[in-house]
């Protein structure tokens, strides 16, 4: 009997051991799926933040009040997001870098995204820009080697000469009538109205860095983070080589008289103008990016080249051929425009 009451308790003694050890695994699983859980919960949550500060950052970017470098915080439930955002186009267009942290229930994660920014099209994207329908006799080249030559219209197109090349898309909110053009990319009919910008001469005026004279033959644009303004009040001659970044705004009319130049390829001029721009008989070559809110018109017995730059304006005509080579700085750094004080993405 005794023999058998011994066995019984050691019996017990090892299940009880037994059922403990498995109940303390069973604890040790369970924590463990808890924090697992917990973790994956507190990333969520991180996420969800990030994606609520990314929002917030592409809104006002969208609406022009986003600037940067910019640091940015929100805080999301238990979730506090802190990021430093820069401009990433350098490496991929219109795309931002975040880079910071995610703190949830003292857990912290790290951030390094690369995200897209909102894009708007703008006129200037293109080689050529008119707001109101348009119809080009002469031939007209546009980019070269299938690229960087798209044109568009807030209206119809019809090309006319059989000697016009495109190098890229023609996108017209009305219909394009090629004829025998040869158009190396799409053509998109019916395509959606981009929005003409207004020119506030004032806000220009106000903004000016300094006035500019009848006549501007040449210009050196000096080097810092804020690129110079030149403002006229009235009509201007223009001629000349420049250099720099910088914005010549006219409030009259803009007569090229004489071949306009770069001193070098790190040079961008824009050149606005409340009214219209002539170009003269004699001139051949003219650079830089080109807005007016009238017509642009060039006279012309041999031809003529946009040598680097774009032209948008309200209505285009010329008497003889020209050729139109777009200078994708603009497009490849968006934030150049706003720092060019180009109207739609500045003020």
């Amino acid at each position: 009997m005794r023999r058998q009451r011994g066995s019984a308790i050691l019996f017990v003694v090892v299940l009880i051991g037994a059922i403990t050890t498995i109940l303390l695994a069973t604890a040790t699983i369970t924590n463990n799926a808890r924090v697992v859980q917990t973790r994956r919960e507190d990333a969520v949550a991180a996420s969800l933040a990030l994606d609520g500060l990314i929002a917030q950052a592409s809104a006002d970017n969208l609406a022009g009040t986003l600037v940067l470098p910019t640091t940015r915080s929100l805080t999301l439930n238990a979730a506090t997001c802190a990021v430093t955002i820069t401009d990433n186009s350098v490496s991929k267009a219109y795309t931002m870098k975040l880079i910071g942290t995610t703190t949830v229930h003292g857990r912290t994660f790290s951030i390094n995204k690369v995200v897209s920014s909102p894009f708007t099209a703008s006129p200037f994207f293109y080689a050529l820009f008119t707001n109101s329908s348009v119809t080009i006799p002469i031939t007209l080249t546009t980019g070269s080697g299938g690229s960087n030559g798209d044109i568009a219209s807030n209206g119809n197109i019809t090309l006319t000469s059989s000697g016009t090349q495109i190098n890229g898309d023609i996108d017209v909110v009305g219909v394009c009538n090629p004829n025998s053009a040869d158009v190396q990319g799409a053509i998109w009919t019916g395509a959606p109205t981009i929005p003409y910008p207004a020119l506030s001469t004032a806000t220009y005026s106000a903004a000016k860095t300094s006035g500019a004279g009848s006549t501007l033959n040449s210009y050196a644009f000096s080097s810092g983070a804020s690129y110079e303004l030149l403002y006229r009040g009235s009509g201007m001659n223009l001629q000349g080589t420049f250099s720099g970044n910088g914005t010549v705004c006219v409030n009259g009319d803009l007569s090229i008289t004489g071949d306009v130049s770069y001193a070098n390829s790190s040079s961008h001029v824009v050149f606005l103008v409340k009214g219209n721009i002539s170009v003269g008989l004699l001139v051949h070559n003219i650079s830089g990016y080109y807005f007016c809110t009238g017509s642009f018109s060039a006279l012309s017995l041999f031809g003529k080249s946009l040598v680097r730059g774009g032209l948008v304006c309200n209505s285009f005509s010329t008497t003889g051929g020209l050729t139109i080579n777009y200078d994708t700085y603009i497009w490849d750094t968006p934030s150049e425009a706003a720092k060019l004080k180009i109207p739609g993405f500045w003020p």
